[in-house]
């Protein structure tokens, strides 16, 4: 019994530990581009710029591509936005991108 106490307190431990990582129902959620004005566009729209783009659809995978092409990224979360929206660089391309997620977009067309 004394065993069983002591795994269900680890488990409750670690469970508040681990909560704010727990994937939430907004996953599903698709990611857009935000532009300087506060609009949005589809993440495709860098194929101009950047034609090996085809597939990406979310910040994890750009920032995969970007550095299996030798470029470094820098990713910057933002505060009380995290899992909707990141900001990320690549110097070398000249790219200073804002992911975000749909939610975002709308709540910014709101005001």
């Amino acid at each position: 019994m004394k065993n069983l106490t002591g795994l269900l307190m680890a488990v409750i431990f670690l469970q508040n530990i681990l909560l704010p990582y727990a994937v939430n129902a907004d996953e599903t959620e698709s990611w857009f581009l935000m532009a300087r004005h506060g609009e949005c566009q589809k993440i495709n729209i860098l194929q101009r710029k950047i034609p090996e783009i085809d597939g990406i659809n979310n910040p994890e995978s750009f920032i995969k591509l970007m550095e299996s092409l030798g470029h470094k990224t820098i990713v910057k979360k933002l505060e009380g936005l995290e899992g909707k929206a990141v900001q990320i660089n690549v110097p070398a391309r000249g790219l200073a991108l804002m992911f975000v997620k749909k939610s975002i977009c709308k709540e910014i067309v709101k005001k």
